[in-house]
């Protein structure tokens, strides 16, 4: 299984956040500087859906359009 590092940013309201990732499979693990990385799930339509938190916390990221 092929692993791709990459560099991903995202942005919440006026914050503006970067991380390091990589992928495995249509998993990506990203490092956003906290305690614990945020799993992704990679969707058919681009999105991301991941875990934080110890699985508490969800969120959904989307490609610009």
């Amino acid at each position: 299984m092929a692993i791709r590092r990459l560099g991903i940013g995202k942005d919440v309201g006026d914050s503006e956040y970067e991380g390091e990732g990589s992928f495995a499979g249509n998993l990506l693990t990203v490092n956003w500087g906290s305690t614990t990385p945020i799993v992704y799930a990679l969707g058919d339509d681009g999105s991301l859906t991941g875990l934080w938190d110890g699985g508490h916390g969800e969120e959904t990221l989307t490609p610009e359009q």
